[in-house]
């Protein structure tokens, strides 16, 4: 069963979406955010075994949509197929931010290389201007006055 196959106007709107991101920015289609958790919940029958023991197991997954925090149930069916995305959406996203700690670092390492470059130049120039000092003294008056 695939977790991702609802049937209704909205989810198709949803699904073009998505399709137009993944395509966009080349993103793997299976990403899912959030964080998956199990429960236990007692069903409330007298006779059941939930009575006296630990509950019914229960997936679910939690996570913030428009800074509100939402728990959405996982069928039983779709546990393995979520929990393979889960995993491979925080392995993307840390990918991710070490990509961008990279990139600062390297943004840091060229800046350094650049202002050493100056620094350099610039020591360099001074040599050069006393060089040229020495090669070309001042011109001297051959008649005094």
């Amino acid at each position: 069963m695939d977790a991702f196959t609802a049937k209704s106007p909205i989810a198709s709107h949803l699904r073009r979406r998505k399709y137009e991101l993944v395509r966009h920015f080349g993103l793997p289609e299976g990403l899912v955010g959030g964080c998956l958790c199990q429960t236990h919940r007692r069903c409330g029958k007298p006779n059941c075994h939930c009575a006296v023991g630990p509950g019914h197991p229960l997936w679910s997954i939690t996570f913030s949509r428009n800074g509100h925090r939402r728990v959405e149930r996982v069928p039983s069916a779709f546990l393995s197929e979520i929990q393979r995305a889960v995993v491979h959406t925080h392995a993307f996203l840390d990918a991710i931010k070490e990509l961008m700690t990279i990139n600062l670092d390297l943004l840091a390492h060229t800046r350094r290389n650049h202002l050493q470059k100056k620094v350099r130049r610039r020591q360099k120039n001074v040599r050069f201007d006393a060089t040229n000092d020495q090669l070309f003294p001042a011109p001297i008056d051959p008649l005094p006055m």
